[in-house]
């Protein structure tokens, strides 16, 4: 066997080699933007449905969302502070509490005590035709 025999046979490896690479990447990476397009999809249509029975007078807490009930008015709030976009999720002394930096917000969103300056994000909801639930709109 030459030597030009030689490094035909070693080029055709390499080749096979990447070709072999490319074939197991493509497929993954094919996934990969699934998977990142199905997240968006899934954020761009979020909704919230919560038991109106579940909701008690002042501050209700949930993952995404904070309601506000005071008597039959309810308001719906962004969870994430207006700061750094830290979860809320805790109530002293009437106030919604930031656990990050310590921001403060009063029951209509408001911040009362910084390093925030703006108001919760507040959120559009309905409540079903049923008057069992609350639908909310986490996007907007």
């Amino acid at each position: 066997m030459g030597k030009s025999e030689k490094n035909q046979n070693v080029y055709t490896r390499r080749r096979f080699i990447k070709w072999i690479g490319f074939v197991t990447i493509l497929p993954l990476f094919y996934l990969w933007i699934r998977v990142i397009k199905r997240n968006d999809s899934l954020e761009l249509n979020s909704e919230l449905v919560i038991s109106l029975d579940s909701i008690s007078e002042g501050f209700n807490i949930y993952d995404k969302v904070i309601i506000v009930k005071s008597g039959n008015n309810m308001e719906v709030f962004s969870s994430s502070c207006t700061h750094l976009g830290c979860s809320i999720n805790r109530i002293e002394k009437d106030n919604l509490v930031c656990p990050c930096h310590g921001s403060r917000y009063d029951m209509k969103g408001n911040p009362v005590k910084g390093p925030s300056v703006e108001g919760l994000k507040s959120l559009s909801f309905v409540v079903n035709e049923e008057g069992k639930e609350i639908v909310v709109d986490i996007d907007r």
